[in-house]
């Protein structure tokens, strides 16, 4: 019986990856994307009880930097939020969650008193 547990469970690992949905988000960048990266430089200011975005600078790279394998995050964690949908289908086809260090300064003494 362990023996037929331990195939089962070898099974799930080797050939369950063939069919997640990787395969599909391989297919999504090349469907909407071209290969190149836009970097966005920001501002993120504020204090304890507010706090501003301001764009600084956009750069154009000629590869794309990330993962072609892996456009929609799946973890849910952090406390911002990037999602791009096709103009045409309304189609989720690229996200990411991310936190900034901003997060912390806002729980900082400078912070507590009002310093942006």
């Amino acid at each position: 019986m362990k023996k037929y547990i331990f195939y089962l469970v070898i099974f799930v690992f080797v050939f369950m990856p063939l069919f997640s949905e990787n395969k599909v988000d391989r297919i999504h960048f090349k469907k909407y994307f071209k290969d190149g990266t836009l970097r966005i430089d920001y501002y993120h200011i504020g204090n304890s009880n507010s706090e501003e975005i301001t764009l600084d600078k956009n750069y154009k790279y000629k590869i794309w930097a990330g993962n072609k394998k892996n456009l929609l995050t799946k973890s849910k964690i952090g406390m911002y939020h990037i999602k791009i949908y096709d103009k045409k289908s309304q189609k989720l086809i690229y996200s990411n969650d991310f936190n900034s260090y901003f997060g912390e300064y806002q729980s900082s003494a400078k912070a507590l008193k009002g310093i942006k």
